[in-house]
């Protein structure tokens, strides 16, 4: 399997659909053309997930609460 991309375990918890293009390179024992183009795929999704603001717990939105009439 040919995928160069640094904390893929750590993109694979956040993105399970990771898995499944991660089997598609584990019958390409060298780099291929497929394995390049699922590298692209997992280094996007880390791109994407740089680009995007983290929320912690205390940062999300409060539940609002409303009163039964």
């Amino acid at each position: 399997m040919y995928i160069d991309v640094e904390n893929l375990a750590e993109l694979k918890d956040k993105h399970p659909e990771l898995d499944d293009i991660r089997a598609i390179t584990a019958n390409h024992g060298e780099k291929s053309e497929i394995s390049v183009l699922c590298e692209v795929i997992c280094k996007l999704y880390a791109k994407i997930d740089s680009l995007l603001p983290t929320k912690s717990e205390s940062e999300a939105p409060a539940k609002t609460v409303t009163a039964k009439k």
